[in-house]
């Protein structure tokens, strides 16, 4: 089979081909990590128009259209593949404690939780290396399918999970892992910043705009600066890991062999 192009293929997505399953113990599952989502095999594959429509409506039960779109939860993807134990988000934590309780609440249930022993477990667990369902699914098949017809490529993107949790070893075996077995750059992503890139700028600002969407809430998030600069600072550290591993023959006046997709 001939091959496409002789250059080495480096393929920049924001979530790998692959992430990372952690073996915790139940009791500790239970605990600290992700809660698990019971997978229902007759239910449909939701639809992203369909949920934002549905989120909408929601917000607006008595709008008939409305430009405001509920703000995803991060790593809300991931939802989708509960068999995967992986750490909870120290952002969303973050967020979710500044919450007000509702009308007629004193107070909301708040889990207490040592972030040092979260750390311990999953420095102490054993983990694997999974398929990663969490996005770009299309673009990791696309790739797949030409994959014979490329002497080599290698990936750049995050490993689509919380990291803050990691201890810096277990980080650093991560990345080594990858790199040696999988042909990919992990990008090690702070969850504040990969909440404000994707959940918060791609998802209330972009994405709306390029489905002909203009927001006009005054709370949106393209009128607040914070998911901007998380958005160009993750986009800087890609950039970076880029160059970092860049070789002379990645790219060629006659053929670009980098695709990035966000």
């Amino acid at each position: 089979m001939p091959a496409l192009t002789k250059q080495r293929v480096v393929v920049a997505s924001l979530f790998l081909p692959h992430t990372v399953d952690f073996h915790v113990s139940k009791e500790k599952t239970f605990k600290f990590t992700k809660p698990a989502v019971e997978p229902n095999p007759a239910a449909p594959i939701p639809n992203l128009i369909e949920t934002l429509a549905a989120q909408q409506k929601e917000q607006n039960p008595n709008k008939r259209t409305s430009l405001a779109i509920r703000e995803p939860t991060l790593f809300d993807g991931q939802q989708q593949v509960p068999h995967l134990t992986q750490p909870r988000s120290r952002a969303r934590a973050e967020e979710e404690s500044k919450k007000l309780p509702p009308l007629g609440v004193s107070h909301l249930p708040r889990e207490k939780r040592s972030s040092q022993d979260n750390a311990e477990v999953f420095a102490e667990a054993p983990w694997t290396v999974e398929t990663g369902t969490s996005g770009n699914i299309g673009l990791h098949n696309a790739v797949r399918a030409v994959s014979g017809k490329l002497s080599t490529q290698v990936w750049v993107g995050t490993l689509g999970m919380p990291t803050d949790a990691l201890t810096d070893k277990t980080r650093a075996d991560i990345e080594s892992k990858f790199i040696i077995d999988y042909n990919s750059f992990p990008v090690i992503v702070p969850d504040t910043e990969f909440e404000g890139h994707y959940s918060q700028y791609c998802k209330q600002v972009l994405w709306p705009t390029f489905h002909y969407v203009v927001p006009d809430d005054s709370k949106n998030k393209v009128y607040q600066d914070g998911a901007w600069k998380h958005y160009k600072s993750l986009n800087e550290r890609f950039a970076a890991t880029i160059v970092q591993h860049y070789q002379p023959d990645d790219i060629s006046k006659s053929n670009i062999a980098i695709t990035i997709r966000l």
